[in-house]
């Protein structure tokens, strides 16, 4: 059976809410039937919080969304939290426009008081970024954290980091989808 192996995760910012439940209860939905919360439970669970405003989200939605094309898996799903910068009311077709333009056409969600992310990440610890993704296993317990602010694949030597955090990413997603694939016995 393939072990997700957390390694350097640990030492970077994140890793102490790794084995928690991610409540995702009070976000707005936009991309689900009827609007209706997603359920997590029973897939791997990419969660992305992005602004329209942030050069990093706009370098990562793709690649976010690309791991649903490169893990196509009725057992893998993306979601994109928007949290606008500062906190205010905004419109879901506008939110909806700014993911396609991103390039992101996956599920899309609103944490528009960033309740939600105070709860789950900014309230635990001083942390250096708002756009956090969270990588979730088939419970809805996280399982992998990067911290921001921007994660893609690239062959740059000035984003060899990056590219990093990508690679550690991807092979993460890769991990869990085997636990589901290969259940324990």
């Amino acid at each position: 059976q393939a072990r997700l192996e957390v390694g350097e995760q640990e030492l970077r910012a994140g890793g102490d809410v790794v084995g928690s439940r991610l409540d995702l209860s009070n976000l707005r939905w936009l991309h689900t039937e009827d609007n209706e919360p997603l359920e997590v439970t029973g897939k791997v669970t990419l969660v992305r919080w992005w602004t329209d405003s942030c050069p990093f989200c706009t370098a990562s939605l793709p690649a976010i969304y690309g791991f649903s094309e490169l893990y196509p898996s009725d057992d893998f799903q993306t979601i994109a939290v928007y949290h606008p910068k500062p906190p205010r009311n905004v419109i879901s077709k506008d939110i909806l426009e700014a993911a396609r333009e991103r390039e992101y056409d996956g599920i899309v969600a609103v944490d528009q008081n960033w309740e939600v992310l105070k709860q789950n990440y900014l309230n635990k610890k001083r942390r250096s970024a708002t756009s956090v993704s969270f990588l979730l296993d088939q419970q809805g317990i996280i399982r992998f954290v990067h911290p921001g602010p921007v994660i893609h694949p690239s062959d740059d030597p000035e984003l060899l980091d990056v590219n990093r955090d990508y690679e550690q990413m991807s092979l993460a997603i890769k991990a869990l989808l085997s636990q589901i694939q290969e259940p324990s016995q």
